[in-house]
């Protein structure tokens, strides 16, 4: 199995953030991961990405071309890569920025509706950690508790969200299994 993401959002949603844990998450479940970040003068407010590969064998480069998954959290980032899908891939969308979304044939489009989400968590910055939950229920690419562990270990540098994190991984669990 190898499986390839590509994140993209504004500078400030935490896709840096997102793209690390599941790397670290991959990891920490014995299995070969890579992270390449796209950033600098894309930080707070431009356009921010990073791709992620997640494979039980060893990764022969980061990047591609068109991946598994593509997840979008702006509407310039859908623009930019909603074309950036494999053939049977799947797109994920926020929902709650990007109104009248399409993929192309072939492609699976799923719409998350995470400001809703990170509103029932308590937090709007938690959007990033509610789309990690998110792809690890519905990729089944890295086990669950695994992940939940790592992301708690990653963040507890901030002890104080540690309990709206928890809820928010959850949310983005519970909402993964409704949709897939």
């Amino acid at each position: 199995m190898e499986n390839s993401y590509l994140l993209a959002g504004f500078g400030g949603q935490g896709v840096q953030t997102l793209g690390q844990l599941l790397t670290y998450a991959a990891s920490d479940a014995n299995k070969f991961a890579t992270y390449l970040p796209a950033y600098g003068g894309e930080m707070r407010g431009g356009t921010s990405n990073c791709t992620v590969k997640i494979s039980d064998e060893q990764i022969g480069a980061p990047a591609a071309r068109n991946y598994n998954y593509v997840v979008v959290l702006n509407l310039p980032s859908y623009n930019a890569f909603k074309t950036r899908v494999k053939p049977g891939g799947t797109l994920f969308v926020n929902s709650s920025l990007i109104k009248e979304t399409e993929a192309q044939e072939g492609i699976k489009l799923v719409c998350v509706p995470l400001a809703e989400l990170a509103a029932e968590a308590g937090s709007a910055v938690v959007a990033n950690v509610i789309m990690f939950g998110f792809i690890c229920a519905y990729t089944d690419d890295i086990d669950l508790d695994k992940a939940k562990e790592t992301m708690l270990k990653k963040m507890a540098y901030k002890e104080q969200f540690v309990a709206i994190n928890t809820k928010a991984f959850e949310l983005g669990v519970k909402k993964a299994i409704e949709l897939k």
